[in-house]
């Protein structure tokens, strides 16, 4: 099925030629990012807000030339706008906090409450220093 925002097309059920979870693109001019996967889950929600980085930070609008020069940058940057996009700080904070105790927070319910993966809650905490690295 297919997702529409105002300019966004989000196409799920389709294998894309990176064999990402999720990959965007621009397709007649409409940015359009392609998921393997034919529904949304927790997993692939993470990555579509990655893509979504990619589209808002306007990576997909420059040079392939540039693109492959700046890819670790760009990833990095789309990587971090989608933790934020789906994880304020502000509310991240709050939940870590109600959800730990002794010093140890249980990032299988952090992620619940977030609906990601527990792995993308222990990126956040470290990037915040509320874990150790």
């Amino acid at each position: 099925f297919v997702s529409k925002f105002k300019d966004v097309d989000i196409i799920y059920g389709v294998p894309n030629e990176y064999e990402d979870i999720a990959h965007s693109y621009i397709i007649e001019g409409v940015y359009t990012i392609k998921v393997r996967d034919s529904k949304l889950t927790d997993d692939n929600k993470y990555w579509i807000a990655v893509e979504l980085g990619h589209i808002f930070l306007n990576h997909l609008d420059k040079s392939l030339k540039l693109y492959n020069e700046y890819h670790n940058e760009w990833e990095y940057e789309a990587e971090e706008f989608a933790r934020e996009l789906l994880m304020s700080e502000d509310e991240f904070r709050k939940v870590v906090y109600e959800n730990s105790e002794d010093g140890v927070c249980d990032l299988i319910a952090v992620g619940n409450h977030f609906k990601v993966d527990s792995e993308i809650v222990l990126v956040k905490g470290k990037f915040l220093r509320l874990f150790p690295f």
